[in-house]
């Protein structure tokens, strides 16, 4: 028996003696999963050398994800609302092979099987809310432009009628928590033409802290500094506001909110290197709606992480898919009550209580 179907069978268990009492029943359930970075390519190693990248069998991996969140959906007799997909669904070794639109149709496809459907297409609820959340990170950026990637059915934004021009969105999972997507390669090098004021802006700016010729070489970079690469973003000025303005919504109509972004913002949540830009600035911002904001799911730093801040904002960084050995997974079943939200991870992602104060 493999560890992550050891961990399902545990959990299944632990949810039928749940069912018997109806007050612990969820009000929502949702899935996680990031960095699968699938490619159709022989298995490889991680920049340092120190992981195997099982590129294949990650689509093996989401394809047992979307499994086991069927048994869940049996066990508590209801549907999953949504599956949250951080980023870097595909590896930028399919724009090697040529292979990225197909690439990304695979593994959307193999997403989609939760909702008994047999297409990539996304797929929509009955408010005709897109069922798959697409985050954007890196490797989308590697496969595609920007403005491919905004006409693409990885833009959650479009399906949800928001904001055209960026993946930034918001999605009520209950009536009282609101989930808060941000687009980190907005301000980037990142999907952009090199004549793009944007990108022009966002080299100046990387170029300033980064002086080495390769940008995405950390020589020189020490502490926090080392974020300041190629392979990272922040968020602009624009983007910031519109936050602010959702989480002002959010305080003053008492809803709680989970903020999410391929990208982490603390510190004690991953490793240097995988910060966004302006993490503090991101985080002093948060910190403003202490009571509202209750925590920031990332992706992008492989190995993965957990910190409670000062605020009490739970930070996880939810491990990578693609390094995940075959015999385990890396995904998290999200259920949420009048109280708490339940993150349930499997494989190296742990398992976190998250309060409302």
């Amino acid at each position: 028996m493999s560890i992550s179907n050891e961990i399902l069978n545990e959990e299944l268990s632990n949810d039928k003696e749940e069912r018997q009492d109806l007050s612990v029943l969820p009000i929502a359930i949702f899935g996680i999963i990031t960095d699968i970075q699938y490619a159709d390519v022989e298995d490889g190693v991680s920049y340092d050398g120190k992981r195997v990248r099982y590129y294949r069998n990650s689509l093996n991996l989401a394809r047992e994800a979307v499994d086991n969140w069927k048994k869940i959906e049996s066990t508590f007799n209801t549907n999953l609302r949504f599956i949250l997909q951080l980023g870097d669904i595909i590896d930028a070794k399919s724009m090697g092979i040529n292979d990225s639109d197909e690439a990304v149709k695979r593994v959307t496809k193999e997403l989609n099987r939760l909702f008994n459907v047999d297409t990539h297409e996304p797929v929509l609820d009955e408010k005709n809310l897109p069922k798959l959340l697409n985050l954007w990170g890196n490797h989308e950026m590697y496969n595609f432009k920007r403005s491919e990637l905004k006409n693409s059915i990885l833009n959650t934004s479009k399906f949800l009628n928001q904001i055209p021009h960026a993946n930034f969105f918001s999605y009520d999972i209950t009536n009282n928590l609101r989930l808060i997507g941000l687009d980190y390669y907005e301000y980037s090098c990142l999907g952009y033409e090199t004549t793009d004021e944007i990108y022009k802006s966002a080299h100046e700016f990387l170029t300033t802290h980064n002086k080495n010729e390769n940008l995405n070489s950390v020589d020189g970079l020490r502490g926090h500094g080392v974020r300041f690469t190629m392979f990272n973003g922040g968020l602009s000025d624009n983007q910031l506001e519109l936050l602010k303005k959702e989480l002002q919504f959010c305080k003053e109509n008492n809803k709680k909110v989970i903020v999410t972004g391929h990208v982490p913002i603390h510190p004690q949540a991953c490793d240097n290197m995988c910060l966004a830009w302006n993490y503090k600035e991101i985080l002093e911002l948060l910190w403003s709606f202490d009571h509202t904001v209750v925590a920031y799911f990332s992706g992008h730093d492989h190995k993965g992480g957990y910190f409670r801040d000062k605020n009490n904002i739970h930070h996880v960084t939810f491990s990578a898919v693609l390094e995940t050995p075959p015999n385990s997974n890396a995904y998290a079943t999200a259920k949420v009550y009048e109280n708490k939200i339940s993150v349930e991870g499997v494989g190296q992602i742990g398992y976190y209580e998250i309060y409302f104060d």
